[in-house]
């Protein structure tokens, strides 16, 4: 069922989505200390399950709550440094030694501080996003981007990639994005519906105001970018 947005303004949610960036970088580095790396890094993907990104090797990020579960164990995060829950999860699972990647991200937190209603906010674009591309593509929330995506395989090496992006460089704000690969030479980028757009920052097709568009808008974008993405591939 899709949740209603807009408790908290979209270009509100930067500061909650850097925090949740860094503390699900624990649950990708337990998979990196403890299971067998994957060439497409899909093993340190992380599922969106109630509520809860879920991690392969058994750690969890309860986001709305902040606070990471392995098995019946859970801590709260508000307060604890990225070392604090990287020891955490490291000693119930078995102490190799986790370290997160040296991905580009925004400025570590010196403590984690647990923004309750941003990331309550966070956790309904998440979940509204895994409902709305379920019918499309397995997707799994990424370690490194931060976006619930999937790919769409089509004949041959084609694709169209598909998620949400919690907020970026490139948007400050939760965004849908619809990616064809590979475009046709010179081929005409046709017009999206619901406000939708291509973005100028990458080759995709792009919609912002979630808040306003709401189910029925984010539905007619997706199913209106990915029609558009099948035309121009080639």
């Amino acid at each position: 069922m899709w949740q209603i947005l807009g408790s908290v303004a979209p270009r509100e949610l930067a500061a909650a989505r850097i925090q949740l960036h860094w503390a699900a970088q624990v649950v990708s580095a337990a998979a990196d200390a403890y299971l067998a790396p994957v060439a497409d890094d899909s093993h340190t993907a992380m599922a969106w399950q109630g509520g809860a990104l879920v991690g392969k090797a058994g750690v969890s990020l309860y986001v709305a709550d902040f606070a990471l579960a392995v098995g019946n164990d859970r801590v709260a995060l508000d307060g604890k440094t990225l070392d604090d829950a990287m020891a955490w999860a490291d000693a119930r699972l078995g102490k190799r030694g986790m370290h997160a990647r040296d991905y580009d991200m925004p400025v570590e937190p010196e403590r984690f501080t647990r923004l309750a209603d941003e990331l309550a906010e966070l956790a309904r674009y998440y979940a509204n996003a895994a409902e709305l591309f379920a019918a499309y593509a397995a997707c799994s929330v990424w370690p490194h981007h931060f976006d619930l995506g999937g790919t769409i395989k089509l004949a041959g090496t084609a694709e169209i990639g598909v998620g949400l992006s919690p907020g970026d460089h490139a948007y400050a704000e939760p965004y849908l994005y619809v990616t064809p690969y590979p475009l046709k030479l010179g081929a005409t980028l046709p017009p999206l519906v619901s406000g939708g757009h291509w973005s100028t920052a990458f080759t995709g097709a792009v919609m912002t105001n979630l808040v306003l568009a709401g189910e029925a808008g984010a539905r007619a974008f997706v199913e209106s970018a990915i029609g558009a993405s099948r035309s121009v591939i080639a």
